[in-house]
Parts: structure tokens; C-alpha cells; sequence
């Protein structure tokens, strides 16, 4: 466990490669696989099948890292 606020840590890994997907989590673009959208909702899945839900203002930070926008 970290005793560091998330915002920091984003900012740390920002440049390794890390982006925020929701509040409360943050993942590594080089293991993110094809962002599948089902009824509006994308969804993050990850090189070892775990997935997690990409929430709605996030999704555009996301897609620009990825290169999609």
C-alpha cells in the first residue's frame, strides 16, 4: 500500500508509460489490448485478461495515449 495520493502517482508514471482509466485506478498502456465499447461503455483489457471499466471522462485521455484520437 501507498501513502501517496493518486494524482501523484499518476503524475510519476505518466512518462512510463501509466494512464488514469478511472478514478481509482491507474494501468500500463504497453499491456492494454483493443478498447472493446459495449452500450456507450469501454472497457480496458489488459494483456492478462483482466479487465475494468474506462470511466467516461478518461476515455479520451485514453484513446490520445493510445494513438486512436
Amino acid at each position: 500500500m501507498l501513502d501517496e495520493r493518486l494524482d501523484a502517482l499518476e503524475e510519476r508514471l505518466c512518462d512510463a508509460g501509466f494512464v488514469r482509466v478511472h478514478r481509482a485506478e491507474l494501468v500500463n498502456l504497453a499491456h492494454v489490448r483493443p478498447l472493446p465499447t459495449e452500450d456507450q461503455v469501454t472497457n480496458v483489457e489488459l494483456s492478462d485478461g483482466q479487465r475494468t471499466r474506462a470511466s467516461r471522462p478518461m476515455v479520451v485521455g485514453l484513446e490520445e495515449r493510445l494513438g486512436i484520437r
